[in-house]
């Protein structure tokens, strides 16, 4: 049985720029929503092998992603990227951060 490397956490600037693409750029937005990882690879943001990332079934808007954006910085950059994707979910970026992990 194979297993997948762990996903690593953003580094603060690729936290940084993702949200900035998240708030601002709807290309981005359109291509995230379809295909997290490969808009993730193609900004350079995350390696493209290992861990997909979870689909999306609602991105949220760039509103929410906006108003919640340093607790969600300070998620991903804790946390591999897409570890709790509901955050990234219409209606949820409010949500507290699992136990463990300041946001």
């Amino acid at each position: 049985m194979s297993v997948l490397p762990a996903k690593l956490p953003l580094s603060r600037a690729n936290a940084v720029r993702l949200l900035d693409l998240l708030c601002e750029d709807d290309e981005f937005r359109s291509h995230f929503e379809r295909d997290p990882t490969g808009a993730l690879s193609a900004q350079a943001l995350q390696s493209p092998s290992g861990y997909p990332c979870a689909p999306l079934t609602a991105l949220a808007s760039k509103s929410e992603f906006q108003e919640a954006r340093m607790a969600l910085q300070n998620l991903v950059t804790q946390t591999g990227s897409f570890y709790v994707p509901h955050y990234f979910e219409a209606g949820s970026t409010y949500v507290s951060a699992p136990q463990g992990i300041a946001a």
